[in-house]
């Protein structure tokens, strides 16, 4: 899934290199006590050692268990609690997970690491010294575009001492603390990739003022993903699991695989048309009105002599 997890990046920080200079006041963040309970860890690890290279033959890393949880207020902010074991079955699935990339806009928003470490075969843990081995460093992706904003930052981590059998594993917090349309909430979360995955659960909580209002899982595998709604201490919360979800294998000069493969796009935004108005009042704010008004009819109006249908 990190190939994939590349793209999915650089479509959103498209976006918002429009969307980053019109941040509003900074709204309270979601609190961080809204997270869920640690899984079980015993029950866990014994569900990784089912992983093996036997029953994974075409695999060099296996997404043994995930939880993805998400807490959005009114206002759109949000904290997302993410959990994450994943498997090396294969000297390319080691050195594929010797090193961790995070992308973020601290405009917007910030990453935190609560646990990151390696876990043996016999169950050994060895944290990973996180402040020694991370950094933050600018997005390289936009020099390939000839942009630079130095919001946009990428928080790298080396994991020393992996080896083949051993289980990467980690807890991280992502806040948002602004958002970027105001009182609008959204997230896109891919469920295949070239890893099997063998169990992923995302839970998202939201106030019964602003529900989710456009839910779509595209390309979607039959039978892997799971569905079910429910109330709880006055809060919506929508629960999505995904099983036993095959590997995908990239095909040369492919579309970005994050749009091809089955993902999960969620939103409190009922269209596009919710997103246009906004930007178009924005527009108007920041040309002018006089400007802008006067300057979008003439623009898009048809010339003379020219029919409808290019005639």
């Amino acid at each position: 899934m990190k190939r994939q997890f590349s793209w999915w990046v650089a479509l959103l920080l498209a976006l918002g290199l429009v969307s980053r200079a019109f941040a509003q006041e900074t709204p309270k963040a979601a609190p961080e006590a809204a997270g869920p309970a640690l899984m079980d860890r015993a029950a866990t690890l014994a569900f990784a050692a089912e992983v093996t290279q036997a029953k994974y033959p075409d695999a060099d890393d296996v997404l043994a268990d995930q939880l993805v949880f998400v807490h959005y207020e009114a206002d759109g902010t949000s904290v997302t609690f993410g959990k994450k074991w994943t498997k090396v079955l294969t000297d390319k699935g080691r050195r594929d997970n010797e090193h961790m990339s995070v992308h973020f806009n601290e405009a917007y928003s910030k990453v935190a690491f609560d646990l990151l470490e390696v876990i043996k075969p016999d169950g050994k843990a060895t944290p990973v010294d996180i402040p020694t081995q991370s950094r933050v460093t600018n997005e390289r992706i936009l020099m390939g575009w000839n942009t630079y904003d130095p919001h946009y930052k990428v928080l790298e981590i080396g994991i020393p001492g992996l080896a083949v059998g051993d289980i990467v594993h980690y807890h991280a917090i992502r806040t948002t603390f602004k958002a970027p349309v105001p009182k609008t909430w959204s997230d896109w979360t891919v469920l295949e990739g070239t890893s099997p995955i063998r169990h992923v659960l995302y839970e998202v909580s939201g106030p019964k003022e602003l529900p989710l209002r456009s839910i779509a899982l595209k390309d979607e595998v039959p039978g892997t993903v799971s569905f079910a709604q429910s109330e709880q201490d006055g809060r919506l919360i929508y629960h999505w699991e995904a099983r036993d979800v095959p590997r995908m294998y990239e095909e040369p000069q492919m579309p970005p695989a994050c749009i091809c493969v089955q993902r999960l796009l969620v939103s409190t935004g009922a269209d596009w048309r919710d997103i246009s108005r906004w930007y178009w009042t924005l527009s108007l704010r920041h040309g002018g009105d006089a400007d802008v008004a006067d300057r979008w009819p003439r623009r898009h109006a048809r010339p003379a002599g020219v029919r409808a249908g290019g005639e």
